[in-house]
């Protein structure tokens, strides 16, 4: 299942293309509210499970979308926490969800405790200052599949 936000970065055409490539069975577009251009700041999911999403920058009604998929264990953020990366975290097993010492720092606590004993997550934190202060975090250091 692939989700794509739709920006002046991605288009229809884009998502056709990305779902054909990566062989998907369903894509959920969405439209991403002005002046956001990049899913990967405003929803993470994580091992399959579980979803961090920030519905304020999210058009139209994935919210609840993701809470059919994901139910209790989608953790909405906020502003701030979006600001400081928190949003583009990554699973790296299915008991680990990483992210930028910056976000760990924001994350709220009932974000932490929903992640931790809802979701049943250890949340671990990278430093990234350099890659933040060009405006990239954690899940832009993955590399592109081709």
């Amino acid at each position: 299942m692939g989700f794509c936000g739709l920006s002046e970065r991605c288009d229809e055409a884009g998502a056709a293309l990305m779902h054909a490539a990566f062989g998907l069975r369903v894509t959920l577009m969405f439209d991403l509210a002005p002046g956001e251009y990049h899913t990967n700041v405003l929803l993470a999911v994580l091992a399959g499970r579980a979803a961090l999403v920030c519905p304020h920058a999210l058009q139209g009604d994935v919210s609840h979308a993701l809470h059919a998929l994901y139910g209790r264990h989608v953790v909405t953020l906020s502003p701030a926490e979006q600001a400081d990366f928190a949003g583009n975290a990554i699973a790296l097993t299915d008991r680990s969800v990483w992210m930028s010492r910056r976000a760990h720092h924001r994350l709220a606590e009932a974000s932490r405790r929903q992640l931790e004993e809802g979701a049943g997550f250890t949340v671990r934190s990278v430093p990234l200052e350099a890659i933040e202060a060009g405006g990239g975090s954690l899940r832009c250091c993955v590399a592109e599949i081709f």
